[in-house]
């Protein structure tokens, strides 16, 4: 299992502190879209440990190549599901750069709904 895995399926069962061995001493975590920087392993696992609520995690797709990882994660709470794409460059077998995406759903543009699905 890689690191983004290994890390994925830790926040999912709520074990944020067992986490900290994955990050590299260097970690940054970026979050373009509320250009938010976490700087440090400790600030990511606190901040995660201190999320309202209890999320469930899966991965639904990944694309390792190298040391780059790509990922596209359904995050729940039995209610709301959120969608998270991550990237992560692993650096000495450990994540040290991620940049996640927290996309907001939206409903599609009218006048295209002869050529899709919903």
């Amino acid at each position: 299992m890689n690191p983004v895995e290994k890390l994925w399926s830790l926040f999912d069962q709520f074990k944020f502190e067992e986490t900290a061995d994955l990050f590299h001493d260097e970690f940054i975590m970026i979050w373009p879209q509320t250009r938010e920087l976490i700087r440090g392993r400790k600030n990511f696992i606190l901040l995660n440990l201190n999320y309202p609520g209890k999320w469930r995690c899966q991965i639904k797709k990944m694309v390792v190549e190298g040391d780059e990882i790509s990922a596209e994660i359904h995050i729940t709470d039995g209610n709301e599901v959120v969608i998270c794409v991550g990237f992560y460059t692993l650096k000495d077998g450990k994540i040290w750069r991620g940049r996640e995406f927290w996309p907001t759903p939206y409903d599609a543009p009218k006048g295209r709904e002869e050529w899709v699905e919903f």
